[in-house]
């Protein structure tokens, strides 16, 4: 199976698997964006693409990027997009991020400013924790997971998808709205003290009613904590 392949069924297979279960946004945004549906994207035309709509540059990778460079990039509005698209043996699941993870997850998004103000603020954020406070970098590292990566958000209409670590994936899709997914209300409290596992399915799903809360939250949050001391109350949590 030929990369183009590869790329071809991951995005007729996810495009149909999401279609009542991804936040319409994703689709706005997922149109703005142009992926090409039948073959690997060219990176050079993708990031001319998000330039013009979004100000990002997107900053070609070959695998996982390390913290304090990662924070710089985002702080500076740019995106590292792993190049490595998964093998033939690892299409439903890949056990690293790739160029799949990167393009389908998280660049539709960007093209949406209030998440966009998000990953750069959230940048900003790690930058002061490194050079402040280094013991909120495993809150962060928490808030960016349940979040970015793993978030659902309800606006009235029933929980939808919108992090990027479920939009790619099949299982993930198909078990983040599942009755074995335990959904529960946000609340940054909890979520920067819940610790996480990669490469499993998430036990614990968090819910917001809008990207607006998600940012506000997050903006209450890292200007208290950074450099700030930790005083939030958490609340119950509460099934979705």
């Amino acid at each position: 199976m030929s990369p183009d392949d590869i790329w071809k069924k991951l995005h007729l297979t996810q495009t149909a698997s999401l279609r009542e279960r991804a936040h319409p946004e994703f689709w706005h945004a997922l149109s703005r964006l142009n992926l090409p549906e039948d073959r690997v994207p060219d990176l050079a035309k993708l990031d001319d693409t998000v330039q013009a709509a979004a100000g990002w540059r997107l900053v070609p990778v070959e695998g996982h990027v390390p913290e304090p460079e990662f924070f710089a990039l985002l702080a500076a509005r740019r995106f590292p997009v792993i190049r490595k698209l998964r093998p033939e043996g690892e299409v439903f699941y890949a056990r690293e991020p790739d160029l799949w993870h990167d393009a389908f997850g998280h660049l539709p998004f960007l093209m949406n400013p209030m998440v966009a103000r998000l990953y750069e603020n959230f940048g900003h954020a790690g930058l002061r924790a490194l050079r402040l406070a280094p013991r909120y970098l495993t809150h962060l590292s928490r808030f960016y997971w349940y979040t970015i990566e793993f978030g659902l958000i309800d606006d009235g209409a029933g929980p939808r998808i919108y992090g990027a670590g479920i939009l790619p994936s099949p299982g993930e899709t198909e078990h983040a709205l599942s009755p074995r997914a335990r959904r529960v209300r946000f609340d940054v409290s909890r979520v920067v003290e819940r610790p996480y596992e990669s490469g499993a399915l998430q036990k614990v799903l968090y819910v917001v009613s809008s990207f607006e809360e998600l940012e506000a939250e997050f903006t209450e949050w890292s200007q208290a904590c950074l450099p700030g001391s930790y005083r939030a109350k958490p609340r119950p949590e509460t099934s979705s």
